[in-house]
């Protein structure tokens, strides 16, 4: 998770955006600041032979325990897309290759996003070369 500011000449600090960055996944998502401090990620790779690459997201509780609220799939393979609307998994992006999908658990700490607006906040890490 990574907060970013802007700082100003006299040293004040202002608080822009807290993304979360799937490096290896290939993908980033703006997280809302009603998040901050209340949620953990976990990334799970019990599928990765499939082609399956899962993140989790969980609320903290007030006890400290936690509890899934969101996954984010990235997924490979020629069924790609048929495995991104398995169960309640919903398609957020599709590439020639990889196929993104989220699943909002039934039971699970109401975020408070939508599956549009998942995708409003969901993005591609990309690599630009200069020169």
């Amino acid at each position: 998770i990574i907060h970013w500011y802007n700082i100003s000449l006299d040293g004040q600090r202002t608080d822009k955006l807290t993304t979360y960055h799937n490096y290896s996944g290939g993908w980033y998502l703006i997280l809302p600041s009603s998040w901050d401090g209340q949620i953990a990620v976990e990334r799970d790779d019990r599928e990765n032979h499939r082609g399956e690459q899962a993140v989790v997201f969980y609320h903290q509780e007030y006890d400290g325990s936690l509890t899934r609220f969101m996954t984010i799939y990235r997924l490979t393979g020629t069924n790609r897309e048929a495995r991104a609307n398995l169960g309640s998994r919903q398609l957020l992006l599709s590439t020639s290759s990889v196929a993104y999908a989220v699943e909002f658990a039934s039971d699970g700490w109401d975020c408070g996003l939508n599956i549009d607006q998942v995708r409003d906040r969901f993005n591609l890490i990309t690599t630009v070369h200069c020169g």
